[in-house]
C-alpha cells in the first residue's frame, strides 16, 4: 500500500507541476492526435467541477472522508492484498487532489481526452477512479466469501 500510495502521489503532483511549468493555462499540447492531449485548467470544484468555489467545504469533507478511511483500514480485519492496493489508489488519489486544494485553491487538471466529450482530469482523478474501482471488487469478493461461509 505505501509503494502504490507514495509512488503516486509523487506522479501526480510532479505531472501537474510539470505540465503547468511547460503549457500555458487554457493552452493544449496534443500528445497523440485524435485520442488525447495535455489542455491545462483549474478546477475550482470536484469531479465534473460539482460544488464549484466551495473550496473549505471540500477540503473538510475530503480530510473527514481520509479520517473515516484510515479508521476503516484499522478495522478491518483482512488487510488482504487487494485491500491494500486498493487503499493505495485512493490515498494517493484523495491527498494528492487535497494537495492542491489546499495550497492552490483548486486541483490542477489536464488529461484531455480528444475521441469523446469527457471532462479534463489529471493523475489523481485517475487514483481514484481505479481506487473505488477496486474497492467495489473487494466488497464483492468479501461478500461473496461471507456468504460461502455461511453455507458451511
Amino acid at each position: 500500500m505505501v509503494s502504490i500510495f507514495v509512488g503516486f502521489l509523487i506522479f501526480d503532483l510532479i505531472s501537474k507541476h510539470i505540465v503547468e511549468d511547460n503549457i500555458e493555462l487554457g493552452t493544449k499540447k496534443i500528445i497523440i492526435k485524435g485520442f488525447i492531449s495535455f489542455f491545462t485548467v483549474h478546477n475550482f470544484g470536484a469531479a465534473w467541477s460539482i460544488f464549484s468555489g466551495k473550496q473549505i467545504f471540500l477540503i473538510v469533507f475530503t480530510i473527514i472522508f481520509l479520517v473515516l478511511m484510515i479508521f476503516y483500514y484499522i478495522k478491518e480485519k483482512s488487510k488482504s492484498y487487494l485491500f491494500n492496493i486498493t487503499y493505495g489508489f485512493i490515498l494517493a488519489g484523495t491527498i494528492g487532489n487535497l494537495v492542491d486544494r489546499i495550497f492552490l485553491g483548486y486541483v490542477r487538471d489536464f488529461i484531455n481526452l480528444e475521441f469523446m466529450d469527457f471532462p479534463v482530469f489529471n493523475i489523481a482523478d485517475i487514483c481514484l477512479t481505479i481506487g473505488v474501482g477496486l474497492f467495489i471488487l473487494y466488497i464483492i469478493i468479501l461478500t461473496f466469501k461471507e456468504k460461502s461461509g455461511e453455507k458451511k
